[in-house]
């Protein structure tokens, strides 16, 4: 307000203010009210010092930013990609600040699922920074975390792991080891070896990144007044998970599945009640459960569970094809249940081919708007859940987009489209804790609910028509409060 009154409303340095205040307003998540700061400091910058000046760049960037954080993809891209332009021509190709304006639009782009788009823009993003800075610069390091993070979404484990390794080596060099971003590094290597099973080596870099994320939490928190401390803690987006992987890695020990000291469960079919299919329903062979898909139904665990991780993969044989694996189910989902239906209650995280999704394409000349075949997560019958994500927007590498579900919809969409066609083996990892559910596909989270009812209760598969296959079922029981 004092520089709008010595300056005048349209004055540049009015402009940075509303900029840093809409920052502000978006870190604390409230992106209602940082919107028409940043697009009135927009404004401001174009009418005073040009449609193509740098700090036009960053206004846009910006607002671009805040869109992406709220699934608005496709407002997002012309944004991005006008910052980037007006960049190159201003600042020249090789400009650090391109190569962070290349790095935010392969990151949108990642995040629609355009991996090819978005791979060329990383690599260019990172060339510049080498150049820039040299091969040991914090810059260089993100470049190659991003790299990786794109490398581990299309499941190429071994090729992601060595650029993980060597930002987590640039990070320590650069920083100390007690930085944020080493934390950072130390997570994404622990999720990459757990998306591999590896999960004796996760868990010290779980271990160390928890450990330094609290200690500068501490620091943090050491000057604030209790209301600061839990507004601050409000926001910390990061800390949660950690607690929760470190949670899941409790016991693990240095040891293999099943061994002294590990909790992780192998499951079998042994461990299964087939409810109502018939002897050819379910099958196991070398380690494989296969489910015929007919009649309709499920088959559950033997006992029940409260708190828990699970890990599988899962195939298709058939186009189109559906499954699904249920959580906290009552006994009534099961109770006197005839051939031919499915259970009655429970959460059911979704197992469904792409098929099914380009099915309805063709049938109804439109995309989906109700479900997706990559990780839907809903509750079935009496049971309830709170979805995270009642509604998105997909945007696609050919310029459409399309909005699935609604604000009031109880079923949860995931923000990333990353499951494999049928034939192909897809890896899903579910924690179920408290109430709350979160899924990874193929290593990556995409999708969550939280206020499940009942939390406590029995594991299902479901049999719904068509050939699925099951393999490395694993569970670990975990605490609960």
């Amino acid at each position: 307000r004092i520089r709008e009154k010595a300056l005048g409303p349209e004055h540049p340095d009015v402009g940075d203010s509303l900029n840093n205040l809409a920052a502000l307003f978006q870190t604390q998540g409230s992106y209602s009210e940082a919107r028409p700061l940043h697009e009135r400091s927009l404004a401001i910058r174009e009418k005073a010092l040009g449609p193509e000046h740098p700090r036009v760049a960053t206004s846009l960037n910006n607002l671009a930013a805040l869109l992406r954080a709220q699934g608005s993809y496709a407002e997002a891209r012309p944004l991005y990609e006008r910052s980037l332009a007006i960049r190159e021509k201003a600042l020249g190709p090789e400009h650090p600040n391109v190569a962070t304006a290349l790095n935010n639009l392969a990151a949108l782009l990642e995040d629609e699922g355009s991996y090819s788009e978005a791979w060329p823009l990383y690599e260019r993003s990172l060339a510049i920074r080498e150049k820039s800075f040299g091969p040991e610069h914090p810059d260089v390091a993100l470049s190659l975390n991003n790299l990786a993070g794109l490398l581990r979404a299309q499941g190429s484990y071994s090729e992601a792991r060595p650029l993980y390794e060597r930002s987590l080596a640039i990070r320590e060099k650069a920083l100390g080891p007690e930085h944020p971003d080493v934390a950072t590094s130390l997570n994404n290597l622990a999720e990459l070896l757990r998306a591999q099973g590896s999960y004796a080596e996760a868990r010290p870099f779980f271990e160390r990144s928890l450990s330094i994320t609290l200690r500068h939490l501490s620091r943090n928190l050491d000057d604030m007044t209790e209301a600061d401390r839990f507004r601050y803690l409000d926001i910390q987006t990061g800390l949660k998970p950690l607690l929760l992987n470190l949670v899941a890695m409790q016991g693990s020990g240095p040891g293999e599945l099943n061994s002294p000291g590990s909790d992780w469960r192998q499951l079998t079919l042994d461990d299964f009640v087939n409810v109502n299919g018939t002897d050819s329903t379910w099958t196991e062979g070398e380690g494989v459960i296969v489910c015929s898909g007919k009649p309709h139904g499920g088959a559950r665990t033997k006992f029940q569970l409260t708190n828990f991780e699970l890990v599988v993969e899962w195939k298709h044989h058939v186009y189109a094809g559906n499954a699904g694996i249920f959580l906290w189910c009552p006994f009534s989902a099961f109770e006197d249940l005839p051939p031919g239906t499915l259970p009655r209650s429970g959460i059911e995280v979704q197992v469904l081919d792409l098929g099914y999704e380009e099915n309805f394409l063709k049938s109804k000349g439109r995309p989906s708007d109700w479900f997706t075949s990559h990780g839907d997560i809903f509750p079935v019958g009496l049971s309830t859940m709170k979805a995270t994500t009642p509604e998105i927007t997909y945007n696609y590498s050919d310029g459409s987009s399309a909005k699935v579900g609604n604000p009031a919809s109880s079923r949860s969409f995931p923000t990333r489209r990353l499951s494999k066609a049928a034939g192909e083996w897809n890896h899903y990892r579910i924690l179920a804790v408290d109430g709350s559910v979160q899924l990874w596909v193929n290593g990556v989270k995409v999708n969550s609910g939280t206020q499940c009812f009942p939390a406590s209760g029995y594991l299902a598969l479901e049999s719904e028509g068509s050939k699925v296959e099951y393999r490395n079922l694993r569970i670990r029981e975990l605490p609960t409060q």
